[in-house]
């Protein structure tokens, strides 16, 4: 955004006809206030000019149709329809369908109906618990050997403690330490380097798009599935663009024939640039046939959960769910996991309760992988993503016990309520299936 300037009224003037006479406090001061008010409703009104002609609102637009036709197709299709849990949060965030630039402008601050985690926790008055994520940023980069952290990166209004000139929230904290528990059963090293036919992965639930925005980072020669709710892919979809400007993307854009017996897919395909508009990338169509066959070409595709069973892909070598399988039905969990059988995935990565607590739909995600895949818990700290050690006492050593005892007695407590703690699960696809 420029920087604009007002004239001051004549009353604020410091000499000529505008000099301010005694007497005339009130005057001033309502002068003052318009003066204001004036400079703070230009700058309003030119920004969100500026913001409404950029590319990534226009973009916005575009994808938003597209996701509103899924949501249209999703309902004809009716048995498709989310969990109980997520049609209540979906529900939260409608006004994002007619969201003005500066909104968009600001999508990291609309995050918060998908993570509950919001940009006030990270302001100055919350200062005193930036200690503690640097502690615990401290801890996974010592777990760390090849420099696997990614910071939040501050466009679309990110935010979070800044620590050692990087921002960081628990978001980062929890995408970093799924990244270490990746790398603990190297499964990260097949993505490294350039390759012959770009390999795939497939993220279930990406939700705002956090954990693919920094696995892209890393790993660029990646082609990034993201199958979510329709809703959802407006965050990521839009998010993504934002920080991959250059990215090849494919969304899906509805059906053109009978939506259930007969299916027509069609695909958006995004990416070069328009002749007349450098800055525009070309927007076009592709049939389903194309993408099955092309879909290691793109960087990004996005995909509404109830087209993955006719969905085709070839390499694709992990599959990702970080905190979304808890919250679905037990028919939704192993739905996922079956197509991702079919689709001969050989590893999957789950980040998980078994079940959240609220959720009397789901059985347990852990029974469900073990069907399919042959899993194994991964340890990474001692605490979970959600816990934060106390720096301050880890430096004392009886106070270090003491916490230690504490953390014991707590997870002997808590053994019976083992369905409702998160766990690192990595699993290999069992012979035979597939």
């Amino acid at each position: 955004m420029g920087q604009y300037s007002v004239s001051p009224h004549p009353a604020l003037s410091p000499g000529g006809e505008g000099r301010v006479r005694r007497g005339e406090p009130q005057e001033i001061l309502s002068c003052y206030i318009l003066w204001l008010k004036i400079m703070f409703s230009d700058r309003l009104k030119r920004s969100i000019e500026e913001n409404r002609d950029d590319v990534l609102f226009q973009h916005y637009l575009i994808i938003r149709d597209c996701i509103l036709a899924m949501i249209d197709e999703m309902e004809a299709y009716g048995d498709v329809m989310p969990s109980d849990y997520w049609q209540e949060e979906l529900a939260g965030f409608d006004y994002l369908f007619d969201a003005s630039p500066l909104i968009i402008a600001r999508l990291r601050e609309h995050c918060h109906h998908i993570t509950g985690i919001r940009s006030y926790e990270y302001r100055n008055h919350h200062l005193h618990r930036k200690k503690l994520f640097a502690h615990k940023l401290a801890l996974l980069q010592a777990e760390d050997k090849k420099g696997l952290f990614v910071p939040e990166s501050p466009l679309l209004g990110g935010f979070g403690y800044r620590i050692n000139g990087c921002l960081v929230n628990i978001d980062t904290l929890k995408f970093y330490e799924c990244l270490l528990a990746l790398d603990r059963v190297n499964l990260l090293d097949q993505f490294s380097g350039k390759h012959e036919v770009q390999p795939s992965v497939m993220e279930i639930g990406a939700g705002w798009g956090g954990f693919a925005y920094q696995f892209k980072t890393l790993f660029p020669d990646v082609t990034y599935v993201i199958v979510d709710l329709p809703h959802v892919l407006l965050f990521s979809s839009v998010y993504l663009k934002a920080l991959f400007p250059e990215a090849s993307m494919l969304v899906y854009r509805g059906n053109t024939q009978n939506r259930v017996e007969k299916p027509g897919c069609i695909f958006m395909s995004v990416g070069g640039q328009d002749i007349l508009n450098p800055a525009m990338p070309v927007y076009g169509d592709k049939p389903a046939e194309h993408v099955f066959a092309n879909a290691h070409i793109y960087d990004f595709i996005f995909l509404p959960h109830y087209l993955l069973p006719q969905f085709d892909i070839n390499n694709l070598r992990l599959a990702v769910n970080i905190a979304s399988f808890q919250e679905m039905t037990t028919g939704q969990v192993d739905g996922y996991i079956n197509r991702l059988v079919q689709l001969r995935c050989s590893n999957i990565y789950s980040m998980n309760r078994n079940r959240s607590r609220h959720n009397t739909q789901l059985t347990s995600v852990g029974m469900i992988l073990d069907k399919y895949y042959e899993c194994n818990e991964i340890k990474v700290l001692d605490e979970i993503y959600l816990d934060f050690p106390d720096s301050e006492k880890s430096r004392n050593v009886m106070a270090s016990l003491k916490n230690r005892i504490h953390r014991w007695k707590k997870r002997k407590k808590t053994h019976k309520k083992e369905p409702y703690q998160y766990r690192h699960i990595a699993g290999m696809l069992k012979q035979g299936m597939g």
